[in-house]
């Protein structure tokens, strides 16, 4: 039995609940584990008999800094200047989006899980689910919707009121080189205008392997047989 994350609720909390999944998964015979839970409360995992292992480390951008000057994103501004040469551009989406481009999307990510030879996935990652796509109401403000001409990316999520990040992003079989540049670049510059800290771009797998730094993401798994 996998939960994902860390219990939501008051942080005295957490090891009660902690303790109580445990218990649950122990009368129904189950090895529990905890995915992509947060080092701040790691000693509460190990107070309930939990092992902790560091999967990776997230990457944050922080926006008030952001800029693409200077030789160290030489290469990403040189992709967004081709891009435009090319005539591609990146907007923006609000929903409710209307049939047409919500079909479009649909296209794309079916064309996407083809590659992948796989179906839908619903577990840490966003899924395609025409409802959500289309209006799925924000925690601090509206999702944004990214596209050019080949590539649409469907929506991100926002965390708190400081902090966004992906959550689903899908393409076809042939891109353009530097869409990716484009895309990121344009998403990053919105959040820095609409007044957020950071931009999180996700888990960095196998990152800070045993280490224990703040923005680690952990698994906690039993210490002994259950």
């Amino acid at each position: 039995m996998v939960a994902l994350g860390d219990p939501i609720g008051p942080p005295e909390d957490a090891l009660a609940a902690i303790q109580a999944f445990r218990h649950f998964c122990t009368r129904n015979d189950w090895s529990p584990a905890f995915v992509s839970v947060l080092p701040d409360g790691l000693e509460a995992y190990r107070a309930a008999g939990f092992d902790c292992l560091c999967m990776g480390r997230e990457a944050i951008v922080d926006l008030a800094s952001f800029n693409l000057a200077g030789s160290a994103y030489k290469n990403v501004r040189n992709a967004v200047t081709k891009m435009g040469r090319l005539g591609y551009r990146a907007e923006m989406h609000l929903p409710p989006l209307d049939d047409t481009l919500l079909y479009e999307l649909r296209l794309i990510s079916d064309e996407w899980l083809t590659m992948l030879k796989s179906g839908e996935m619903h577990f840490s990652e966003g899924w395609f689910d025409d409802a959500i796509i289309r209006n799925r109401p924000g925690d601090g403000g509206p999702r944004p919707h990214w596209r050019d001409h080949r590539l649409r990316q469907p929506w991100s999520r926002n965390i708190g009121k400081t902090k966004t990040s992906l959550d689903l992003m899908r393409h076809r079989r042939e891109v353009e080189n530097g869409t990716m540049e484009l895309l990121f670049t344009s998403l990053l510059e919105w959040a820095k205008a609409q007044g957020y800290a950071s931009f999180s771009l996700g888990q960095a797998p196998l990152t800070g392997i045993g280490e224990h730094k703040r923005r680690s993401a952990h698994r906690a798994g039993p210490a002994a047989p259950v």
